[in-house]
């Protein structure tokens, strides 16, 4: 989620009274995803048999991401890169990360969307993005600057998938079993979150350039987009019920109505 961007004030200072409420938003989001975490591995038993069952090791990866990218961040003598004017510098901890998040989650919505067909988007959209990593790479170092454009056709890539997955659960499932359906809620903060974070992306990338300055919205809007997001994914351990296998339909299938696609406002299946 690149919380700890380099080149960039890390918090807003224009406001000097309320230093320990800009502290407080600027790191309260390591226990949000450690919670998040944690409830990740107490439901574990509840989806350790579907696609998503190595969600807690990318929750996990997250976090010690996020701390790792702080450090080097903060101090020079944990940089990962050897060129002293390029001390500070975590792009290389986040561009790797951009890869694996977005890999996953395509991963998971490849599984998941079996409503539509949608073979064609799922190929292309994976290729262009494929094509566009390796283009980025090759025009900006991939250790020291951000891969904004590679990130940008992979989030727009996620708003596509999420929504649809979205769209396939209210047209299809059973509409009072959604809120117990894991996916769903994950969707939910993907799509916020990217809605976002994608333009905010490019802002940043911008303001490294010299293009722009640094505008003091971004900050505590990049920030309150991830606890946005980490929320519902909160909600979404809380509320879960057992994780159904992608395209079963059935009474066991992943909240579908035992009529296929036909809608149902009855008692789904536990």
């Amino acid at each position: 989620m690149n919380t700890g961007q380099p080149g960039l004030p890390s918090k807003p200072t224009n406001v000097p009274h309320l230093e320990l409420l800009d502290t407080l938003w600027e790191y309260s989001f390591f226990g949000l995803y450690a919670g998040v975490l944690a409830m990740a591995v107490i439901r574990f038993s509840r989806y350790y048999d579907t696609p998503a069952r190595y969600l807690p090791i990318l929750l996990a990866y997250t976090l010690v991401t996020e701390a790792i990218g702080i450090i080097v961040r903060d101090y020079e003598e944990f940089s990962i890169v050897i060129k002293e004017l390029y001390y500070n510098n975590n792009w290389l901890i986040y561009n790797v990360y951009a890869i694996v998040l977005i890999g996953f989650f395509y991963y998971l919505y490849h599984a998941y969307i079996v409503a539509f067909r949608i073979t064609w988007l799922k190929a292309g959209g994976l290729g262009l993005f494929i094509a566009v990593s390796i283009w980025n790479a090759w025009q900006y170092d991939f250790a020291t600057v951000s891969q904004v454009f590679a990130y940008g056709v992979g989030g727009l890539l996620l708003i596509v998938l999420s929504a649809l997955y979205l769209l396939q659960e209210y047209r299809f499932a059973i509409r009072n079993q959604l809120k117990y359906n894991l996916l769903v809620w994950l969707s939910l903060g993907l799509l916020l979150f990217n809605l976002g974070y994608v333009p905010v992306n490019y802002l940043r990338f911008l303001v490294a350039a010299g293009v722009m300055e640094y505008p003091a919205w971004i900050r505590p809007l990049h920030l309150g987009l991830i606890y946005g997001m980490y929320g519902c994914f909160l909600l979404g351990f809380l509320l879960m019920k057992k994780l159904r296998q992608p395209g079963n339909y059935g009474s066991n299938g992943n909240g579908f109505s035992g009529n296929g696609f036909n809608r149902s406002e009855g008692k789904g299946p536990e």
